[in-house]
């Protein structure tokens, strides 16, 4: 296999700018790429199962007083 043959792992991006992005017909571009989305949902799985919006907090008629004899 020559260099020429060789498909590099970063592309420049079409979209105009000068950002370079995977490239999905190498095989590391494309490796990289699943292990991006996998970190990505890993992190907002992680994310949403910290914060629990169902508990409801604390509020003041909830409490009983508290009696000193």
């Amino acid at each position: 296999m020559d260099k020429s043959d060789r498909e590099p792992v970063f592309l420049r991006s079409r979209w105009g700018t000068n950002r370079y992005v995977y490239n999905p017909h190498n095989p590391i571009g494309c490796a990289l790429i699943v292990i991006s989305l996998l970190l990505a949902i890993g992190a907002m799985y992680g994310l949403s199962r910290s914060h629990s919006p169902d508990v409801p907090g604390p509020s003041g008629g909830e409490h009983t007083a508290v009696r000193s004899d």
